[in-house]
């Protein structure tokens, strides 16, 4: 009979309470009653770690995780022990750890920081140390790295990628006391997770309009809109038209405006480059040309303005009335409506311009209807610098004056005049978007016509007003305005009609509380 023995194989791994359930098997041999195996920690089996005679040619223990060596000899029908057979190295493994974080199949976004991602799993007992490792989609290992901790926190770039995790269980060496040896687990299954990249839209630019053209007296409004994903931006101002331009950039911006004194006058580009960090590279807007100029009057300057006001009219009327008993007659009369006007103007030279002007004003009283149209000519002169500014215009007035009584066979009643107008406005810029404006004119009715009344006595009036107010700059060169305005009319007339009106004389007070405007200038 044979006295040795070829194993043929550790059959598999499973859990005990002791550690890994090994079984081992090998051919059984003729002749043999039993069979008697051992396992060491050394080769030299000087102190087996297990010694079992055994009736079959199989045998399962529980292990802890380490490198043995195990070998078996026979047993015959006299109870005689064989030669023990080559002895064969066998690793147990500990056990691979459980995955926690991130679930399988997820999924994350960034636009232009990395996010950090956490992974996790469940720890393994008498283990210290953990190999994690990350594949991306080609199959390619990004991430091979060890922690002493049941978790690891990384980031990567966009992709698709899977990762497992292995421990590194340590196992003492016998003959060496207080070293052990690593005796690695089986890797994890996989787990599959997306990191996904997000563009940031770029920015898109408020103010300073194209072309806009702006004073060194005070500072510009830099505003724009960005993704809200864009926590930091950077003002890019480049000077153009000179051999060696200036390049005025401003970092760590977190807000979306910043105003900037330009002292130099010049040709200007500026861009904003909107970025989720301080360190990230960004997206950048389109770009937007400026001027900046020594003072606020330029050729160039244009003005359109709508605008609309509530007044309220008192007349006084004191007429002679000439019949059998000469009478007189004082009335006073209110009425109120609603304003409605616009005026453009340009200023061909730096200190020279043109403005038109229109309004309408439907006035109602208990007995009338009155609708006052105006239509205005100008020339403008002005004058000023480091945020003052004076003008004066000089022009013409038509005015039309339609009246309707609120009767039945009610009768209407059309006058018109023209006349000269004068005028000044006075202007205080504001560094932060406000400016005070003042006004005060003079117009002259003359040529008053009628087709109801085909002779008109002589005829005298004048016409006095002014306002006071503020205009807010509320985006790029659009200004919202208020003001408060006044005006006094004092006029007399004779009339020649049956009975007849001598002397008679009218005044009429026009206040305005509530007169808004929106401007565009530049």
């Amino acid at each position: 009979m044979k006295k040795h023995l070829v194993f043929l194989l550790v059959l598999f791994f499973s859990l005990s309470s002791f550690g890994r359930e090994v079984s081992f098997s090998w051919e059984p041999m003729e002749g043999a009653v039993g069979y008697e195996i051992q396992v060491s920690k050394t080769e030299d089996f000087t102190k087996p770690f297990l010694n079992q005679k055994l009736q079959t040619p199989s045998f399962s223990s529980g292990m802890e995780p380490g490198r043995y060596f195990y070998r078996v000899r026979v047993i015959d029908q006299k109870q005689h022990p064989g030669k023990w057979s080559n002895s064969a190295p066998v690793t147990v493994a500990s056990q691979a750890p459980e995955l926690t974080q991130p679930a399988s199949g997820y999924e994350t976004s960034y636009y232009e920081h990395q996010p950090d991602i956490d992974f996790g799993w469940k720890s393994v007992d008498l283990t210290s140390v953990y190999e994690i490792v990350i594949i991306d989609g080609a199959g390619t290992e990004v991430l091979r790295t060890t922690t002493d901790k049941p978790s690891y926190k990384g980031n990567l770039p966009s992709g698709e990628y899977q990762w497992q995790v292995r421990s590194m269980g340590k196992s003492p060496i016998p003959g060496r006391e207080g070293s052990v040896e690593e005796v690695p687990s089986d890797y994890s299954k996989y787990w599959k997770f997306k990191i996904v990249k997000n563009n940031l839209d770029k920015p898109v630019l408020k103010t300073p309009l194209d072309g806009a053209k702006l004073t060194n007296h005070s500072p510009i409004d830099f505003s724009w809109n960005q993704d809200s994903h864009a926590h930091f931006a950077d003002l890019n101002i480049e000077e153009l038209d000179v051999q060696k331009p200036a390049n005025l950039k401003f970092d760590k911006i977190k807000d979306k405006e910043i105003k900037k004194t330009i002292e130099k006058p010049g040709h200007y580009r500026w861009s904003i480059t909107a970025k989720e960090e301080e360190a990230t590279p960004g997206v950048t807007s389109e770009t937007r040309e400026f001027h900046v100029l020594e003072d606020p009057l330029f050729a160039g300057n244009y003005e359109l303005e709508l605008n609309m006001s509530y007044g309220r009219d008192v007349y006084n009327t004191n007429s002679s009335l000439q019949v059998q008993t000469p009478q007189q007659i004082n009335q006073t009369s209110l009425a109120y409506g609603m304003h409605y006007g616009l005026s453009l103007g340009y200023y061909v030279f730096r200190g020279f311009g043109f403005f038109v002007a229109a309004r309408e004003a439907p006035m109602a009283t208990e007995t009338l209807n009155t609708t006052q149209k105006e239509l205005d000519a100008q020339m403008r002169f002005r004058f000023g610098a480091n945020g003052f500014f004076q003008e004066f215009w000089f022009g013409y007035r038509q005015m039309d004056i339609i009246e309707a009584e609120n009767t039945p066979t009610s009768q209407a009643f059309d006058l018109a005049t023209t006349g000269p107008l004068f005028g000044t406005r006075i202007g205080i810029d504001f560094p932060y978007k406000l400016k005070l404006v003042g006004t005060g004119y003079y117009y002259k009715p003359l040529n008053f016509s009628s087709p109801q009344l085909t002779t008109l006595g002589p005829t005298n009036a004048d016409v006095f007003g002014g306002s006071v107010g503020v205009k807010w700059n509320f985006y790029g060169q659009w200004w919202l305005g208020y003001r408060y305005a006044l005006e006094y009319i004092n006029g007399q007339m004779g009339l020649p009609l049956t009975p007849p009106y001598v002397n008679s004389s009218w005044g009429m007070t026009r206040a305005e509380p509530f007169y808004l405007s929106i401007s565009f200038e530049r």
